[in-house]
């Protein structure tokens, strides 16, 4: 079920080793919440507590093996139901169930125990008992797409089993480790032997209205520090129009718009279109009112730079009022 939110609906005959261990890294992936970097999940892989977690998801709500199997093929909910009905019988086989469930459990059950012991004529093929995939711990943040290259693994790959890394990196403060498959890993862990690598690259950035240092670094998912360090910046002061170098190949979240504050109490609201060469002083000489007003009518700063084209908003007085 897990694996077919993942990747889409896969027939049972088709999913592969790869493809149960890739689901498996997923979820331990994006079990352990934070909404300040990914805005779902931060990394905590391999790790016996994410383990724990994982194998004990459904079992404990059911106390027993079999109907956490039955739930995995009918869902958790048709199985509290059945409970409530069965009264103080707790066990799979005192259940009313859909018939495919009833069936499931004892195939289940009948394939372990001829795992177990294979009787005459029957062979299980031997699986070889060494790790497909490692954790990789990494010097600082690494975007996915400078893994993929150094690596060698594909950047769907690393996406399957790091499910929780949504803005296209490890997150900035940390943990820096990365689920690889394990020729990938021992790659990875030799380019990161080399001097002087760039594991997140960047590209130019216009600073527009209404940006930040720090909107900047949480849209694109780094640090202030990261960016004064990487722009040579001695404050955290930046200008509409100037340059900045910004994290490249991650995915910037879309900026949040800043609400508008309501207008004064007998006032009523009115539009302006910007036009070539206008100023804030400009318009609020126009409207009989004052920059410091008028920039806060539109949560800006008295000091930004407007655009011909731009929408603002002016309070004027209502008609008969004082």
């Amino acid at each position: 079920r897990a694996y077919a939110e993942l990747s889409g609906v896969k027939k049972g005959g088709l999913i592969t080793p790869d493809d149960v261990i890739g689901t498996a890294g997923a979820l331990v992936s994006v079990f352990v919440h934070d909404p300040e970097f990914q805005g779902q999940t931060k990394d905590r892989l391999a790790t016996p507590e994410a383990t724990r977690l994982v194998e004990t998801a459904v079992r404990d709500r059911f106390d027993h093996w079999l109907l956490a199997v039955a739930a995995y093929n009918s869902g958790e909910g048709r199985i509290s139901k059945a409970l409530k009905k069965a009264g103080g019988d707790r066990s799979f086989w005192a259940l009313k169930l859909p018939s495919e469930t009833v069936a499931h459990v004892p195939r289940w059950l009948a394939l372990a125990a001829l795992i177990k012991q294979p009787p005459a004529g029957f062979s299980v093929p031997a699986i070889p008992d060494f790790p497909l995939v490692e954790v990789v711990q990494l010097p600082g943040q690494i975007a996915l797409t400078v893994a993929a290259e150094l690596s060698g693994a594909s950047l769907q790959r690393i996406q399957q089993l790091n499910a929780a890394l949504r803005m296209g990196a490890t997150a900035p403060d940390g943990p820096h480790q990365l689920l690889l498959p394990s020729a990938a890993a021992a790659q990875l862990r030799e380019a990161l032997q080399s001097q002087n690598l760039t594991l997140v690259r960047y590209a130019p950035y216009t600073i527009a209205n209404g940006d930040s240092l720090s909107v900047l670094a949480e849209r694109s998912g780094t640090t202030v520090a990261a960016l004064r360090k990487v722009n040579q910046l001695s404050s955290n002061k930046i200008r509409v129009g100037k340059t900045l170098l910004l994290p490249d190949g991650l995915k910037v979240a879309a900026a949040k718009p800043r609400p508008l504050p309501n207008g004064p109490a007998g006032h009523k609201r009115q539009q302006h279109t910007v036009s070539n060469g206008e100023s804030l002083w400009t318009i609020a000489r126009r409207y009989q009112t004052t920059v410091r007003k008028l920039a806060h009518w539109n949560a800006m700063s008295t000091r930004d730079t407007l655009r011909a084209g731009r929408t603002l908003v002016v309070w004027l007085p209502a008609e008969g009022s004082a």
